[in-house]
């Protein structure tokens, strides 16, 4: 199935297209997932998708078929469930992305669910793209592996709080340089302010986007391919602000609408993502409060706004 037939499908079944591989229908979500790896199979998901309806693995690119695999029997299968409780998946931000031979497990999961499109509410198609021997294709070693491999577990971060106060404070300042060296390098910061770089990452990966080069008035980020722009604002929850504090930095010339959604991220005491809320432009003004003293309108991430139903909880 083309990548047109796959949306043209789930336009016909009331999927709207929220980004390019992500698609809603009131309540459900589903995620596309494509991949071109051949003869071996890709498999890629991220924690949160556990909370949609259905992930869709399309294979089409590489004349197979579309699956559509419901989030409950995927998040459940063995090899999924194990990964979920490693350190290295926690590492990687919760998310993972692996080839494998037809004949392990999870692989066979996802291709009992081809053009499943029953799932979803449609009718049930038959298989299309490999045959039915896909299990077992003549470029596949004859004899592969019945369990999927053994990855070394990654080790638990190191408790630095007590080791640091060994350290002089010309000793920290030098580790703090070169700490924020190694992020750069790593594309995890691009200015000094960790958390503001951070969460413009974690929301240009989450929806596809581009950062924007340089300084960009009032926004911090693009679709490339329909022109929507965005302004990410991040919070780091700590015991010294307050864990339960949740405003965001001040929103400046808020009448010039200079972008179309707030995306406003809140990270825990470890830096890991722990709400990511979608806030459209025009209901801004209704939440939020100006500050001659911050010279922008203040928004508060808690109560009213997060019932509105405009609003939208990415993660």
């Amino acid at each position: 199935m083309s990548m047109g037939k796959l949306e043209s499908e789930l336009s016909k079944l009331g999927f709207v297209r929220n980004r390019t591989s992500n698609w809603s229908r009131k309540h459900d979500i589903v995620q596309i997932v494509r991949s071109s790896e051949h003869p071996k199979v890709r498999v890629t998901w991220r924690e949160y998708w556990k909370d949609f309806l259905a992930i869709i693995f399309d294979y089409s690119k590489i004349d197979g078929p579309v699956c559509i695999v419901p989030t409950k029997d995927f998040f459940n299968a063995p090899f999924v469930s194990q990964k979920r409780r490693e350190q290295a998946y926690v590492n990687s931000g919760n998310y993972w992305s692996q080839v494998f031979v037809f004949n392990d497990p999870l692989p066979r999961l996802i291709l009992s669910f081809s053009n499943r499109w029953d799932v979803l509410g449609g009718q049930r198609g038959e298989v299309n793209g490999w045959p039915e021997t896909s299990m077992h294709p003549p470029q596949l070693s004859p004899n592969p592996p019945k369990q999927p491999p053994n990855y070394p577990r990654q080790p638990s971060p190191v408790n630095f709080e007590g080791l640091l106060k060994a350290f002089s404070d010309k000793h920290l300042l030098h580790l703090y340089c070169d700490l924020m060296k190694e992020l750069r390098e790593r594309h995890m910061a691009r200015t000094n302010n960790l958390v503001a770089d951070y969460g413009e990452k974690v929301v240009a990966e989450l929806l596809n986007l581009k950062l924007s080069v340089g300084s960009n008035k009032g926004y911090d980020a693009i679709d490339e391919k329909s022109g929507v722009t965005y302004q990410i604002k991040s919070r780091q929850a700590t015991k010294h602000n307050g864990a339960s504090s949740k405003q965001l930095g001040a929103i400046k010339d808020l009448d010039e609408k200079l972008f179309d959604y707030l995306i406003a991220v809140i990270f825990n005491e470890f830096m890991e993502p722990k709400d990511i809320w979608q806030i459209p432009f025009g209901i801004i003004r209704k939440y939020s409060t100006f500050s001659e003293r911050q010279n922008g309108h203040i928004l508060i991430l808690a109560g009213d706004i997060l019932q509105d139903e405009e609003v939208k909880k990415l993660l």
